[in-house]
């Protein structure tokens, strides 16, 4: 999850991420506080804590890295 969210295959509420693009980790994590799902969980982090299903995936990025054939038909 977190290599999908650092890359921009799985965006978030947040910070943008891409696979192009550094993003400190602190500035990342500066984020986690706003987040109502990871409230003393230390298993969920950004970028990816900030995910959610209805974010889907970023089509574009997912064709880039893994090609057509890995990019699921929209629903």
């Amino acid at each position: 999850m977190n290599s999908l969210a650092v890359t921009g295959v799985i965006p978030n509420l947040f910070v943008q991420t891409h696979f192009s693009t550094w993003t400190e980790f602190e500035y990342m994590a500066s984020y986690e506080d706003k987040l109502p799902n990871t409230k003393g969980r230390s298993d969920m982090e950004m970028p990816w804590a900030a995910w959610n299903g209805e974010l889907k995936i970023n089509r574009d990025v997912t064709k880039e890295l893994f090609g057509e054939e890995y990019v699921p038909k929209e629903d």
